[in-house]
């Protein structure tokens, strides 16, 4: 279902803020063999920024990148 982490898709244009719980409940519920940052294609800094500062982090990391990829 999910060939790519969230963030590729997210900047090519394969998905939206709102799959985001998609691809976590996918994590959560099969073996991809990959850390959550990982399968989300984050890093372990914006994973650890994302789990204390709230999903709200998540816009922020994904303006960031946008912004980066462009």
């Amino acid at each position: 279902m999910f060939e790519n982490n969230f963030m590729d898709d997210y900047l090519y244009g394969d998905a939206k803020l709102e799959d985001l719980d998609d691809y976590i409940e996918y994590w959560h519920t099969h073996d991809t063999k990959n850390t959550l940052g990982e399968f989300l294609g984050i890093t372990s800094y914006e994973y650890n920024e994302w789990l204390k500062n709230n999903d709200h982090m998540i816009r922020d990391i994904l303006d960031r990148r946008n912004n980066e990829f462009f």
